[in-house]
């Protein structure tokens, strides 16, 4: 899977984040290849804001890529 491109990147079911400028700045992003490491060190980073009881990563494949 290293050569996906990753066309989008949803934060879901947490009703009380509304904005996500008051997320950490996260490294994947639509447009970029799937790197695994990157969405670690991101599922790290949003654990640690401590505005989330459990933090999974889930992938979807669609036409052109990937939505993490």
């Amino acid at each position: 899977a290293g050569s996906v491109n990753i066309v989008e990147v949803r934060i879901e079911g947490h009703s009380g984040v509304t904005q996500v400028g008051k997320l950490p700045k996260l490294n994947t992003r639509a447009g970029s290849l799937f790197d695994p490491k990157l969405i670690e060190d991101d599922v790290r980073a949003l654990d640690g804001t401590r505005r989330f009881i459990d933090v999974r990563t889930r992938y979807q494949y669609v036409n052109g890529g990937l939505v993490v």
